[in-house]
C-alpha cells in the first residue's frame, strides 16, 4: 500500500515543460509549471533541463547567430524558439543575408510579414543594412523597430569634402553638405533650408541691414539712409563739376578738377569746358572766378548739357587771357 501511494504522488508531480521565455513570470512564486509544489525528486532534472532549454532557445534568437533569407526586400527568419504569434517586446537578432534595397518586411516562422522601421516610424533607405550585418529588431505591436545603427548614418567627417563646407539638416532631417558660398554671399534662409544669398537691396523693412540711398532719393532728399561715395554727388547741394585751368600764351596749361573731359583754347579770352558726364539739361548754374593781377572779368558765353563756354575780358571790355580760370557748377546730371 505504501509503494502505491508514493507512485501516485510521483505521477501527480510531473512538471509541464513545453514553454518559451515569454511564459516565465516575474514573480518567483508564480513559476510552478516546471517545478510544482511537492514534485517528485526524479522530475527535478527534467524541470531544470526544460528551463535551460527555454534560456538556450531565447539566447539563440538574441545572440545574432541565425541568418535571414529571402529577397532584398522580403525577408524570412526561422526562430530558435517555438513562436505561435508576435507579441509586443519580441526581440530577434540575426545575420543579414543581403543588403536591403529600401523598405524591408520580416516574416518570422511564417507568422506574417512585418515592416522593419528605423527611428521609430521611418522606412529604411537603400543600404541601411548590409549583408553580414548583425541586425537587432523588436516588435512594437505593429512593426519591427530596428535597434541596430544603420550603415547610412554619416558623421560630419564623412560629409565634408572641401574647405568651408557646412553641415545642415536636409528635408529628411538627415545630415547634408552645403558647399562654401561665394565671396559676396552670406548664409541665410529661404524659409525652409539654409542657403547662400546675396546681400538684400537696401530696404526700410529689413531689420539690421545697412540701407543705402539711391540716386533718386539723394536728388529728392527723401531718405535718411547711408550715403555711399558714389551717391554723394547726387545731392542738390553737391557740386556736379569743378575745374581749374591755367592759360599759358595761346594754350591751356595745367587742368585739375572733377567731371571734366577736356578744356579747349578757342581764341583770346574764349574757352570751352567739355563735361565727362553731361548734365541732364542746360538748366544748371556755374560760378566763374579768375586768377589774375588785373581786373579781368568772366561770364558764361554759351551753355549746353555737355559743355560750358567761357568769355574773359579786361576792364575795357577787350578779350583777354587771365592767368587761370576757376569754375564750379551745380545742377542735375
Amino acid at each position: 500500500m505504501k509503494r502505491y501511494i508514493i507512485a501516485m504522488v510521483a505521477l501527480l508531480a510531473v512538471p509541464a515543460i513545453a514553454a518559451e521565455i515569454d511564459s516565465l513570470d516575474a514573480v518567483d512564486a508564480s513559476n510552478t509549471d516546471r517545478f510544482p509544489e511537492n514534485m517528485s525528486p526524479a522530475a527535478v532534472n527534467d524541470g531544470a533541463r526544460a528551463l535551460e532549454g527555454i534560456v538556450a532557445r531565447w539566447s539563440g534568437d538574441e545572440s545574432c547567430v541565425i541568418a535571414s533569407a529571402g529577397s532584398s526586400s522580403v525577408w524570412t527568419l526561422s526562430a530558435t524558439r517555438t513562436l505561435s504569434s508576435y507579441y509586443d517586446g519580441l526581440k530577434m537578432c540575426f545575420d543579414a543575408h543581403t543588403d536591403n534595397d529600401g523598405t524591408v518586411t520580416l516574416n518570422v516562422d511564417s507568422l506574417g510579414a512585418v515592416t522593419i522601421k528605423k527611428e521609430n516610424d521611418a522606412d529604411l533607405a537603400a543600404g541601411d543594412i548590409e549583408a553580414g550585418m548583425k541586425v537587432e529588431v523588436v516588435y512594437d505591436g505593429t512593426n519591427f523597430q530596428l535597434l541596430s545603427p544603420t550603415v547610412n548614418t554619416s558623421s560630419p567627417a564623412d560629409i565634408i569634402i572641401a574647405r568651408g563646407d557646412l553641415i545642415y539638416g536636409d528635408s529628411s532631417a538627415d545630415a547634408a553638405r552645403l558647399p562654401v558660398g561665394g565671396s559676396d554671399l552670406f548664409l541665410g534662409s529661404d524659409g525652409t533650408d539654409v542657403a547662400w544669398e546675396a546681400l538684400p537691396v537696401a530696404s526700410t523693412t529689413i531689420s539690421g541691414v545697412q540701407e543705402n540711398a539711391t540716386a533718386a532719393e539723394m536728388e529728392a532728399q527723401t531718405a535718411l539712409r547711408t550715403v555711399t561715395a558714389d551717391q554723394v554727388v547726387r545731392s542738390p547741394y553737391a557740386a556736379k563739376a569743378f575745374v581749374r585751368f591755367a592759360v599759358s600764351g595761346s594754350a591751356i596749361g595745367t587742368v585739375t578738377g572733377q567731371n571734366v573731359a577736356s578744356v579747349t583754347y578757342d581764341s583770346t579770352g574764349d574757352f570751352t569746358v567739355e563735361w565727362d558726364v553731361n548734365f541732364t539739361n542746360a538748366q544748371y548754374t556755374c560760378t566763374i572766378t579768375l586768377q589774375d593781377a588785373n581786373f579781368n572779368v568772366a561770364r558764361v558765353s554759351g551753355i549746353t548739357a555737355g559743355q560750358l563756354q567761357i568769355k574773359t575780358v579786361n576792364a575795357g571790355g577787350t578779350d583777354t587771357n587771365p592767368d587761370a580760370v576757376n569754375v564750379i557748377c551745380f545742377g542735375d546730371r
